[in-house]
């Protein structure tokens, strides 16, 4: 693989890392208001059932009160069991926030060592280029010598056949 496309390859990927952490930080974010509005929502529910009962409960008779009270022992096992059930999805809320919080650190630390072998990768891609640069001018300087040494030979040659012609 080319230094250029392995560059490629690790901006791509580095550009990969960043939008899914961008993507998991809204996804975390959209959790916690959902579980924080879904329990508050319940809770009033069963707050103004609460209340409404015991309005209700001022303009009975005492036989009626009795029942209304076993009502009102129920709706209040309800609201505690509903109160559990929102702690419990808090709690798995919370979880499910640490962990997309872990997946994005490593998101994150992926992001930074991909940047990181990618200014690497340009380091040695100019030190790569610098060195073919000086091997490339040694080489040419070379060639002229080579050249040049051609030449000086090519005329030595000539004038030899020259000394060795008949003059006529």
């Amino acid at each position: 693989m080319s230094l250029q496309a392995s560059n490629a390859s690790l901006a791509s990927q580095l550009a990969d890392a960043q939008a899914l952490a961008a993507r998991e930080r809204q996804l975390l974010a959209d959790k916690a208001a959902a579980a924080e509005q879904l329990s508050l929502e319940r809770n009033r529910e069963l707050l103004e059932q609460v209340l409404l009962k015991e309005r209700q409960l001022a303009q009975l008779t005492a036989s009626e009160q009795q029942a209304l009270r076993a009502a009102e022992a129920e709706a209040a096992e309800q609201l505690a069991a509903a109160q559990q059930a929102a702690a419990t999805r808090q709690r798995e809320a919370a979880a499910q926030i640490a962990e997309l919080s872990s997946k994005l650190e490593a998101a994150e630390a992926c992001a930074a060592d991909l940047r990181s072998q990618l200014l690497e990768s340009q380091n040695v891609a100019r030190l790569e280029v610098t060195a073919a640069l000086g091997e490339a001018q040694e080489l040419s300087a070379q060639l002229q010598e080579s050249q040049r040494q051609l030449g000086a030979l090519q005329q030595q040659q000539q004038q030899q056949l020259m000394l060795r012609a008949p003059v006529g």
